[in-house]
């Protein structure tokens, strides 16, 4: 949204909807009290669940962003569930749809106030696209802990991390060609993953196409390697490697601080 007022019209549209959809499946309801199955309102139920969830798609993160309330607890068990799931599900029959519903509509109206209340440098922070990393890496057990360390420092950097999923056979998925596609650039984790004929050791095949994938993009790419790991010259162009010791991640962690602060700051 170019400002705060389009933004909040937005979202006050989005909230007059979410009221006319209570009051479709209040309509609903009836029926299926006097045992009817309420097929006369379930052609437009549908319709404005569907825009109503492609809608709360888009709002969504900005509702993270802001702090406007989206969980609520299930008092019988404790359970905390997101209340817009609750009330957009098609199941007529759940006991948390109604309240979702309500809790969706205050929620939205107080998006609204915390929209409004924002200054114009916050508002201008709010709408700025945060950067997409894409974390490359072997789903190997024993690379877990590393991995789990190299989270943790990501996590304190203005980045969006998104990874793939464990392969199974073939090459690179489209699922994941898909997320490299969207990511700015990749943190590629080249370990001792695959022992070769004469006795050195290599990163995952998966890895190294992932990199490739990404070459072919012109997209920057950061690689720590690991000690003892031999690597494939020239698959990544000219990029360079930071090494690091599994025992002792001080000294590469610092040099990835460096390199991130010197990314994120173009």
């Amino acid at each position: 949204m170019k400002n705060k007022e389009e933004l909040k019209k937005k979202i006050t549209a989005f909230r007059d909807k979410f009221k006319e959809y209570l009051e479709v499946c209040r309509s609903v309801w009836q029926a299926r009290r006097r045992y009817s199955d309420g097929a006369e309102h379930l052609e437009k139920e549908g319709t404005l669940r569907e825009q109503l969830t492609e809608e709360w798609g888009q709002l969504e993160n900005i509702f993270r962003k802001i702090g406007a309330p989206m969980f609520g607890v299930i008092p019988a068990i404790g359970y905390r569930t997101m209340f817009f799931d609750e009330a957009l599900s098609a199941d007529f029959e759940s006991p948390h749809k109604g309240d979702g519903l309500q809790s969706s509509i205050s929620s939205a109206t107080k998006a609204i106030g915390l929209i409004d209340a924002l200054s114009d440098s916050d508002y201008a922070g709010l709408t700025r696209r945060t950067p997409i990393l894409f974390l490359s890496h072997s789903f190997r057990k024993e690379n877990e802990e590393l991995i789990a360390q190299i989270n943790t420092l990501l996590s304190s950097f203005p980045v969006s991390v998104v990874t793939g999923a464990k392969p199974a056979t073939g090459s690179i998925t489209e699922k994941v060609k898909g997320l490299v596609d969207d990511s700015n650039f990749i943190l590629s984790i080249l370990t001792r993953d695959e022992e070769q004929k004469d006795g050195s050791w290599s990163p995952s095949k998966w890895v190294y196409d992932e990199i490739a994938y990404v070459q072919g993009q012109k997209k920057p790419v950061i690689m720590l390697l690991e000690e003892n790991a031999s690597y494939k010259e020239g698959i990544s162009g000219d990029a360079e490697y930071i090494r690091f010791n599994r025992s002792n991640l001080t000294d590469a962690l610092l040099k990835l601080v460096t390199v991130l602060n010197s990314l994120l700051s173009k």
